[in-house]
């Protein structure tokens, strides 16, 4: 029986240079964003990628075009902050990408439930609808009332 396999596992198992320098990139890229989320304050943090650091620029990719223009500001000091780790090449510049969806939604979308009217609510519906003289608005609430009536609101 073939149990599933891990596939981090499967990639060390690798040993072709290909899947070898991407391996090696790829935790040199994950450690050097761990330890810039751990100088950036908490909020900064959430809502940054680090992407590649490449002919001595560092790039950057953010949720929203408001962080691009902070992480602007902040740039000088993520410069030092990433020369100070041991890379490979030293930064001198930051490239900041805006790419929506890095973070997950702060409130969940509502889900639509149906709405139940009483028959009560329907009749006081009912009989504003007739007191009304705006015939928009009067059609308006009648249809209301109906659908009170149903249970469909």
């Amino acid at each position: 029986m073939k149990y599933p396999f891990i596939i981090k596992d499967f990639l060390k198992s690798c040993t072709t240079p290909d899947f070898a320098g991407l391996i090696t990139v790829a935790s040199e890229i994950k450690r050097i964003e761990g330890i810039l989320r751990q100088r950036l304050d908490p909020e900064t943090s959430r809502h940054v990628r680090l992407g590649e650091i490449a002919g001595g620029e560092l790039t950057l990719y953010v949720d929203s075009p408001a962080w691009a223009g902070r992480l602007r500001f902040e740039s000088g000091d993520i410069i030092s902050i990433i020369n100070k780790i041991e890379v490979t090449s030293s930064i001198h510049s930051i490239k900041i990408h805006v790419m929506p969806k890095l973070s997950e939604p702060a409130i969940p979308p509502r889900e639509k439930s149906p709405v139940h009217a009483s028959a009560e609510f329907a009749h006081l519906v009912e009989a504003l609808a007739e007191g009304e003289t705006d015939p928009i608005l009067k059609a308006s609430l009648a249809k209301l009332a109906r659908k009170g009536r149903v249970g469909q609101i």
